[in-house]
């Protein structure tokens, strides 16, 4: 039941591009409140890896992640959030104003399959929750290489995962593993996929050096520049 549930929901974010006003504005009030745990978790792990800036985060959404990561770094070159959706990049920048981080971070609308950065222009590329929106992974991941002089990390929710592995980050986000599993399924990539399938055959033929993770439902992806 789950596999094609996920493939249903894959097909069709990946085709409705940037989110729409009304979808943008229900995302700030619910998911942002589901995802903030994740976010700080990441933005932790990420601050023992800047060192100058700047940070690009890639389908940045309302900038949680890295107004996170701001409170905790705040390097000299700063972050850059990037977002396919008018909406939600004005959402993000309300949030960065209203947190007094406007001269910290700068919000762009952008594609991520034809990044509009120069070339080693940012340290580190992240993006979390963003793969399974894209038509084109493999084009991110080009444009990943090209821009970041250090890493890109992509984190992704994976719904194949023993029950296990669920509970136990569930317990780290605070998230009940039943809604963890919904939210894995609806917006993630399986895991076997990074493993065997079209994600880790893409990487393959790109010839890019790449390390895959697995901590329970979310998978890290991390392809070095």
């Amino acid at each position: 039941m789950l596999k094609p549930l996920n493939t249903l929901a894959r097909a069709i974010q990946s085709r409705s591009g940037g989110i729409p006003a009304p979808g943008a504005y229900l995302y700030r009030l619910v998911a942002c409140r589901v995802l903030k745990r994740f976010h700080r978790v990441v933005a932790e792990e990420l601050s023992k890896t800047v060192s100058h800036g700047p940070v690009l985060d890639v389908g940045c959404g309302t900038a949680s992640l890295i107004r996170e990561l701001a409170h905790l770094t705040k390097p000299p070159q700063g972050f850059v959030g990037l977002d396919l959706s008018i909406a939600m990049a004005r959402i993000a920048l309300e949030e960065v104003r209203r947190e007094g981080l406007g001269a910290w971070i700068d919000i762009v609308v952008g594609d991520a399959h034809a990044l509009p950065l120069r070339s080693q222009s940012v340290e580190i590329v992240v993006s979390t929750g963003t793969l399974h929106h894209l038509s084109k992974p493999s084009r991110f991941f080009k444009e990943c290489a090209r821009v970041a002089k250090k890493v890109c990390r992509v984190y992704e929710f994976s719904h194949d995962v023993p029950r296990e592995e669920l509970i136990e980050t569930s317990r780290m986000l605070s998230v009940p593993p039943p809604i963890l599993r919904i939210i894995s399924t609806l917006h993630g990539i399986p895991r076997r996929e990074f493993i065997e399938g079209s994600i880790a055959q893409q990487l393959k033929l790109l010839n890019l050096k790449f390390k895959t993770f697995f901590r329970g439902p979310i998978t890290v992806l991390e392809i070095v520049a």
